[in-house]
C-alpha cells in the first residue's frame, strides 16, 4: 500500500469513527451530557478533513515539499478547511433561519469555537503527514 493510499484509509476510517461516535451521542444524548463533547468531534472532523485534504493534494503536496515550501502546504490545508468549515457553520445559520428553530444549531461563539477545533485538528493531521514525509525512519 502506497503512504497516498494509507492517508485515504486513515481518512476513511476517520470518517466511518466520527459516524458512528455522532449516531451514539444522538441516541444516548452526549452533546447535551458533556459539554466537551462537541469540541472533541470537531477536532476528530478537522483530523479528517485534514487527511482528505492531504490525500486529495497528495502530489501538489511533494512538488511543494521538493521545493521546500512548508509554509504553502500548511496554508494551503488549513485554508481549504476554513473554507469547508466555514461553509457547513453558514449552512447551520440558514438551517436555524429557515426552520426558525433560534440558536439551536449556531450562535457566534460556538461557531468560533467549532472552526478552532477543527483547525487544530487539521492542524494534527498535518503532523503526521510531515512525519511520515519528513522524517526518515518512520514506521509507514
Amino acid at each position: 500500500m502506497t503512504l497516498r493510499q494509507n492517508f485515504f484509509k486513515k481518512f476513511a476510517i476517520s470518517l466511518f469513527a466520527i459516524f458512528v461516535l455522532n449516531a451514539l451521542a444522538n441516541y444516548f444524548f452526549w452533546y447535551q451530557s458533556f459539554p466537551w463533547f462537541d469540541q472533541m468531534m470537531h477536532f476528530f472532523g478537522g483530523v479528517s478533513g485534514g487527511l482528505f485534504l492531504i490525500w486529495f493534494l497528495y502530489k501538489k503536496y511533494g512538488l511543494l515539499r521538493e521545493q521546500k515550501a512548508f509554509v504553502r502546504i500548511i496554508l494551503i490545508n488549513s485554508l481549504l478547511f476554513l473554507l469547508a468549515a466555514g461553509l457547513w457553520e453558514v449552512m447551520e445559520y440558514s438551517m436555524q433561519d429557515f426552520f426558525d428553530i433560534g440558536n439551536a444549531l449556531a450562535d457566534k461563539f460556538d461557531s468560533i469555537n467549532d472552526l478552532i477545533f477543527g483547525l487544530v485538528g487539521n492542524f494534527h493531521a498535518l503532523v503526521y503527514y510531515f512525519s511520515k514525509k519528513l522524517i526518515p525512519n518512520v514506521r509507514k
